[in-house]
């Protein structure tokens, strides 16, 4: 089993507020049980950790920070694919406007920031090379079933 806390950034809805929102744990077989500690508490069980995410997640504005085990190194690894995952890069330091001077997210402590920051920015650069403090992100085109776009088909 792995225990988590859930920790909302930024309570869009203003009923949860920020900070940790909820605890939860992970068993063995994947399946997630979360308390809310929320003035509304409540339990909840969920399949895995992605339909949590899906579901609480906030387009990344909500984030699982597991206890224990997981060193800041691998955690800020974590975050950044989870980031990329989620289609919202950059969300846990701050978003795109903030890849240049990157900093940790306020739940990782003090002394672990330093290694948070490494291990995102490794990631970052495993995932979108070496220009990722840079690149554009978009949509590409959709494509159709005769292999051409949607743009073309519709004589753009």
């Amino acid at each position: 089993m792995r225990l988590f806390d859930l920790y909302r950034l930024e309570d869009e809805t203003g009923v949860s507020g920020t900070g940790v929102v909820a605890q939860g744990v992970v068993f063995d077989d994947g399946t997630c049980a979360l308390r809310w500690l929320t003035a509304n508490r409540s339990t909840g069980l969920y399949d895995d950790v992605d339909t949590l995410t899906k579901i609480h997640g906030h387009n990344g504005r909500t984030r699982v920070v597991y206890r224990g085990s997981v060193n800041s190194f691998d955690r800020g690894r974590v975050d950044c694919m989870q980031d990329s995952f989620e289609n919202c890069p950059f969300a846990s330091v701050g978003g795109l406007d903030k890849r240049a001077a990157i900093k940790a997210p306020e739940y990782i402590e003090e002394s672990e920031q330093p290694e948070y920051v490494r291990g995102y920015t490794e990631a970052a650069r495993q995932i979108y090379g070496e220009g990722w403090q840079t690149c554009a992100f978009g949509w590409a085109p959709a494509l159709t079933i005769d292999g051409s776009t949607a743009d073309q088909e519709e004589g753009g």
